[in-house]
């Protein structure tokens, strides 16, 4: 499933320095320590934007994939190209969590004349997710610019694809017959479909087969799983919805029917099960 979203950015200018000499006829050096700082923190966009607040990671994969897909419309132009750099620190950090926060200090001395004052700002940009703020200085505050940043997020389950492979190859040759071909035929219908919908779809087609008399019990587990994955769909993440079915499949291991063909489905399940981690 993907989503487009607008984070709203802002440039602006933050006074860092103001001195009054309006009392002293004589000129003053005046030396300052400018802090520039960039804080980067894609799992605030994620949640606050996508509703995302937890991610994971299988096979160096992410769960959570996230493109810039440039400036929103209704932005204003601006010289200053910081808020690229931003999207592009966004889009990278957000499929590893991974935190970004620097600081460095740099040293500027100023004239303040006789009688006189002197006040300095410097550039910032914000967004959600982000800040910078830079050692470009002014001596007087320029009006705020709003230069939005358009992103498209796209949520993948992970493991998916090799669970679907497991039953889609899977072919018993006595019992069950009819049931499997069900599941292969379902598979196959949305084999070129988005995770999020062959997911549910498999779910609904599981949910659905009920044995005349092979393993009538354990489909009957699974039958009550899958009625509670969709009971929970519109309100859990898809991918702990996954791993609930997951767990399931491992735990399903039948007394004399389908032994095979279900052994090699725990083992791809306890697999992918331990091989997902959560990331945020």
């Amino acid at each position: 499933m993907s989503k487009t979203v607008v984070a709203n950015g802002k440039y602006f200018w933050e006074l860092v320095f103001s001195y009054d000499n309006s009392n002293n006829p004589g000129e003053i050096e005046h030396t300052i320590k400018i802090k520039k700082s960039k804080k980067i923190n894609s799992r605030q966009l994620l949640e606050t934007k996508f509703s995302i607040k937890s991610g994971f990671t299988y096979k160096n994969k992410s769960s959570v994939s996230l493109k810039f897909d440039g400036v929103a419309d209704n932005s204003s132009s601006v010289e200053f190209s910081y808020h690229l750099d931003i999207a592009k620190e966004l889009t990278r950090t957000a499929e590893t969590a991974e935190e970004i926060i620097e600081e460095t200090e740099v040293e500027r001395k100023y004239t303040v004349g006789g009688k006189g004052k002197l006040s300095l700002y410097r550039l910032c940009y914000i967004t959600e997710g982000a800040i910078t703020k830079t050692d470009i200085v002014a001596t007087s505050p320029q009006d705020d610019v709003i230069v939005d940043l358009k992103f498209t997020m796209t949520k993948r389950i992970l493991g998916l694809s090799e669970i679907l492979d497991r039953f889609r190859n899977t072919h018993p040759g006595s019992d069950n017959i009819l049931e499997w071909r069900i599941i292969r035929d379902a598979i196959v219908a949305v084999s070129d479909e988005a995770d999020e919908k062959a997911f549910r779809h498999f779910v609904e087609t599981l949910s659905r087969i009920t044995p005349s008399r092979d393993n009538k019990a354990e489909w009957a587990g699974i039958r009550t799983t899958c009625t509670q994955i969709l009971a929970e769909w519109d309100s859990t993440q898809k991918q702990l919805l996954f791993k609930k079915l997951l767990t399931r499949f491992e735990a399903t291991v039948p007394g004399s029917d389908n032994k095979a063909e279900w052994a090699a489905i725990r083992q791809v399940s306890h697999s992918i099960l331990n091989s997902i981690r959560q990331i945020f």
